[in-house]
């Protein structure tokens, strides 16, 4: 749309200016690259984190057994999170709660839309707005997140999140845009009854939900950390070199 070529091209314009261009996911700086190799050559393109995080939760296992609902955090004043939610209340929450009944789903966010709130009912929540501290109990006291993403580009920061506080995330193949496709650390799936089954399988699952857990709580730390950012500028100013070497 004229939106996005309009961004774009402002983007392409800075590209051919600068020295170094930092861009959050491998895909984003590869599309740089190309540009650049024809537009600036003498220019580099790197990849950053977009988080550098300096505390985790080293054991989000430990309550597992008082572990029950699902959450989706993002704000509604992004219309992706807002259809992402309606897609799964349609099509992917029916084939849960015919397995799980008494599972409650969570819709945590800032500027709920009147067809956000009026997704409210028994089984589901819609808190609006909440501190960054209530956020943190959300992530702490819930089963899995998910992140039903239709469209949109780059890392998203709430799955990365989720990652951090060692929560399953059950996400889209756009929700998983930049990050691991390892699916024992962040399960991607777009079909409703495989993003239901995934979903239904941390529910139940404490095995599973364990290893997943724990995998996603080391690749966090490894590609999300301060330490991470620090080697990733490092490569500019070290020759490349680890920031640790």
């Amino acid at each position: 749309n004229k939106e996005y070529e309009t961004l774009y091209n402002m983007e392409r314009k800075v590209w051919s200016l600068v020295d170094v261009i930092y861009y959050p996911s491998p895909s984003e700086t590869d599309v740089v690259l190309d540009f650049i190799q024809q537009n600036n050559p003498s220019a580099k393109a790197l990849t950053t984190p977009m988080n550098a995080f300096s505390d985790f939760i080293h054991d989000a296992a430990e309550n597992l057994t008082s572990r029950k609902n699902i959450i989706f955090v993002g704000g509604f004043g992004h219309k992706p999170n807002q259809d992402g939610v309606f897609w799964f209340v349609q099509n992917v929450w029916p084939l849960v709660k015919a397995v799980n009944k008494d599972i409650k789903l969570f819709l945590v966010g800032s500027n709920p839309t009147e067809n956000i709130k009026q997704l409210a009912s028994d089984d589901i929540v819609v808190t609006g707005f909440v501190t960054d501290e209530h956020l943190e109990l959300f992530y702490k006291d819930a089963r899995l997140a998910i992140a039903p993403l239709l469209y949109g580009a780059g890392v998203k920061g709430k799955v990365v999140e989720s990652m951090r506080f060692g929560l399953p995330v059950v996400t889209t193949s756009v929700g998983a845009q930049g990050l691991s496709s390892d699916p024992n650390i962040l399960i991607a799936e777009d079909e409703p009854s495989a993003f239901a089954q995934q979903v239904i399988e941390l529910l139940n699952g404490d095995m599973k939900w364990r290893n997943i857990s724990f995998n996603q709580t080391v690749y966090v730390k490894q590609n999300f950390s301060e330490q991470a950012m620090q080697n990733a500028f490092s490569q500019l100013f070290n020759n490349g070199k680890n920031y640790e070497d």
